[in-house]
Order: structure tokens, then sequence, then C-alpha cells
């Protein structure tokens, strides 16, 4: 299903269909968890992109390990919120983050403090179509939200989502 904004979105995700809940919101990102003291970058498998656990030069999958083996890429997560709430801890990465970003994990490691706080700056804040999808973690018996995709948004696009709602 399609909503348009979060509070349709987190009571959907409340009641889990089995089918899951996928959803295009108009919205900003309120906040990322990293800054230039924690890095978003993770250590994943070049191979698969299977995440690392730290200090693993393993795959998880079982690719075979070689010096190539080991690559950076992005995780991290984020808050999107619209005029009717926010989705907190909302995964995202690899391409996603990417595009969020603007830049590749490579890239990312070589900025320096004050050049990470000015693309936090630039990426809160920051109407965007946002792709969400929503998940269940067995354990925690709790939704989560994953972003699959992110796209710029016109002001009449904006404009025409805060009255979609009301």
């Amino acid at each position: 299903a399609i909503y348009a904004c979060v509070d349709e979105v987190m009571h959907e995700a409340a009641d889990m269909p089995d089918d899951g809940v996928r959803a295009a919101l108009f919205a900003e990102v309120t906040r990322v968890s990293f800054d230039a003291a924690s890095s978003p970058l993770v250590s994943v498998c070049a191979r698969c992109a299977a995440h690392l656990r730290q200090d693993a030069r393993v795959c998880p999958n079982g690719c075979p390990e070689s010096d190539e083996t080991v690559a950076q890429d992005f995780f991290f997560r984020c808050d999107v919120s619209d005029f009717s709430g926010t989705l907190t801890d909302c995964r995202v990465s690899g391409d996603v983050a990417r595009a969020m970003l603007g830049m590749k994990a490579e890239e990312y490691a070589l900025l320096s403090e004050a050049r990470v706080n000015e693309l936090i700056r630039a990426t809160v804040l920051k109407p965007l179509k946002i792709f969400v999808a929503a998940g269940v973690n067995a354990s925690q018996r709790r939704a989560f939200f994953e972003i699959r995709a992110v796209q710029p948004v016109v002001e009449a696009e904006w404009l025409a989502s805060l009255q979609c709602c009301q």
C-alpha cells in the first residue's frame, strides 16, 4: 500500500499485514545517527556486500577470503518526519545512503570533520520523496523501518503533500 503520512504508516505497521508495509512519503530526514565523531561506514564483503563483524575478514556467506575481501559501505539510521509524526531509527544503507549523501563510502572516509558536519546539515531537513518498507523484528516483536529509495521533491509536490492527510 502507498500512504502519504507518517502516522498512517505507523498505524499500519502496528498491525503488520503479512505482505508488510510499503509507503511513499513526502517527508524530511530530521536526524541521522552519525556525526564527525561516529562514522556511518561499515565493513562489508567486497563480493556479496554482507556486513562483516567488527575486525573480521570472514564473510558470513562463505565467500572465499583474499586481500580484496573487505570493502566499506554505508549503514546508519535516521528519523523521517512529516507534519503528522516521525518514524524513528529508519535503516539506511548501500545505494540509498549513497544517493542520500551524494557520495561513495570511499569519498566519505576522506572527509574532514568540518565537511562531515556540512554534509549532515545538507542532508537533514531537505524535503524528499522517501520510500520506506516496514518489517518485524521477531525477537523484539516490533516493527522496524528501512528506507528503500529517496528522490528529490519539487515544490509543487511538497505543497500538495501537505494537504493530503488533513
